[in-house]
């Protein structure tokens, strides 16, 4: 049952993925903005969320303090997130996926040595209002930058030592992860196996079942 379930989620945020990054590229290249030319500040995050609904099917927006998600979460590490989609405007797919976004940084990363900006991040509840409600099982991060979306994990993404971990290895792996790295991992490996035998992971396996 617990395989069936994975499964499941992985192929769903492949889709959701797959639906955040074709909406954000076309925002771009049909409105001739970027990222970081939307107007979203800390204080004002609807933008994230306005530049993508000409470009997918939703049945509902939720501005800042409205509940699109009625549910605490909790960390990879079992710990009591709140509903950190309570103060972030957020959209429900018509698939029942919902996608928060959230900015507050900004930062400069680099990625494969070039330098990019950090703008903030979107939430994806792969399964909306069901649960488990936990980052990293059905609650995945990935990182908006000047010129697009990335997920989380990437093995080339530098300059991770945040307080809210973006890294595979402190960010999804660790005992202690908050799971907010798994998401590069899962597309990549269509697996959650770094819930069931980090060690193996650890040792550079990309599956359970490998020896």
């Amino acid at each position: 049952m617990q395989n069936t379930y994975e499964k499941e989620y992985v192929e769903r945020l492949k889709k959701a993925y797959s639906i955040l990054s074709q909406a954000v590229n076309l925002s771009m290249s049909r409105t001739g903005l970027y990222p970081d030319e939307w107007g979203a500040t800390s204080s004002s995050m609807m933008p994230l969320i306005n530049k993508i609904l000409p470009y997918i099917n939703y049945i509902k927006v939720c501005e800042a303090g409205e509940i699109c998600h009625k549910d605490n979460i909790k960390t990879k590490s079992k710990k009591d997130r709140g509903n950190i989609y309570g103060d972030r405007p957020a959209v429900i797919l018509s698939d029942g996926i919902i996608i928060g976004a959230f900015v507050g940084y900004p930062l400069d990363i680099k990625i494969s040595g070039v330098t990019k900006k950090l703008l903030g991040e979107y939430e994806i509840d792969i399964n909306g209002n069901k649960g488990p409600n936990v980052v990293g099982t059905d609650i995945f991060y990935v990182l908006l930058t000047n010129d697009g979306i990335m997920p989380t994990g990437s093995q080339d993404l530098e300059n991770t030592n945040w307080s809210w971990p973006f890294d595979f290895e402190n960010g999804c792996l660790a005992s202690n992860a908050n799971g907010a790295g798994c998401t590069a991992w899962v597309l990549q490996n269509s697996n959650l196996d770094y819930l069931h035998c980090p060690d193996k992971i650890k040792a550079g396996n990309s599956s359970c079942k490998e020896k």
